[in-house]
């Protein structure tokens, strides 16, 4: 009886039978796959953004503000209003045990259907934390802008309310302080135009008397402009975003450009972007 070359064949003479040639295979050992070593790269170094504003650079001085007593974003919380967020994330350390803001019993949903909708939901939130929070100095990932920012997350879709803007920002409202921030990452229909013509969440009433709310207590709403190339001062609009007809109070933020290749020139409105 011997062992193959390759170690996985015994050949010999057994007693089946008395005397019949059997062969056996063993099956050889194969070491199980060894987790990968790979580590996330420290991108600090490529978020010119951080740095000042130049030429050649198109930077919003978050560094300089690091300088001051503050400049980090310590002492606010942020309040973010999204569908969905991967607390897991190993750059968003101050995340990971945040409790979801929500009502007694209620839970947040996810209301995409499709897998890859609902993917890109928890990217988009995901995303959006990090430019602000992001972990500083832990060698991999990014920089948040507001590194030493607090963070809390109010859902705006739940299981309970379906959507939910409003009562998630008087939640906001409700668990901070004045001085505090509430980003509103969503968007509406605006103007009663449709085909993809997206614009500000407040377009909707109740989502502007609860950033009204907000303001009036003392906190900072910024509120996408979405994604609809409206012009909120067109004809279709009328007065509603008037600023001196009615005005919620929120910084609204429309896309622009970054300056570098293929999103420039830099700080001018993006196609997309409502107005």
């Amino acid at each position: 009886a011997h062992l193959t070359p390759e170690g996985n064949l015994l050949e010999g003479e057994g007693a089946l039978g008395g005397g019949i040639i059997t062969d056996v295979v063993i099956p050889k050992v194969v070491p199980p796959p060894q987790a990968s070593a790979a580590t996330t790269p420290d991108f600090i170094s490529k978020q010119d953004y951080l740095r000042s504003n130049e030429a050649g650079n198109n930077g919003i001085d978050a560094e300089y503000s690091w300088t001051f007593s503050g400049g980090d974003g310590a002492g606010v919380t942020i309040y973010d209003v999204e569908y969905a967020w991967n607390q897991a994330h190993e750059d968003l350390a101050s995340v990971d045990n945040v409790k979801l803001l929500l009502n007694e019993i209620d839970s947040s949903a996810n209301p995409f259907v499709d897998a890859t909708r609902r993917a890109n939901a928890v990217s988009h939130g995901t995303a959006v934390l990090g430019e602000m929070i992001g972990t500083a100095d832990n060698g991999v990932g990014v920089k948040g802008i507001s590194h030493g920012a607090n963070v809390g997350m109010a859902p705006e879709y739940t299981t309970l309310l379906g959507s939910a803007r409003a009562n998630a920002i008087l939640l906001a409202v409700n668990d901070g302080k004045p001085g505090d921030v509430i980003l509103l990452e969503m968007q509406a229909p605006a103007c009663g135009l449709t085909d993809g013509n997206y614009g500000p969440a407040e377009d909707d009433l109740s989502v502007f008397e609860a950033t009204k709310i907000a303001v009036g207590n003392g906190f900072v709403v910024v509120a996408a402009a979405g994604n609809g190339n409206v012009n909120l001062d067109g004809q279709a609009c009328g007065d509603k975003y008037n600023r001196a007809v009615r005005d919620s109070g929120a910084i609204m933020v429309g896309a622009g450009g970054s300056g570098t290749a293929g999103c420039s020139p830099a700080r001018q409105k993006l196609e997309f972007s409502t107005h």
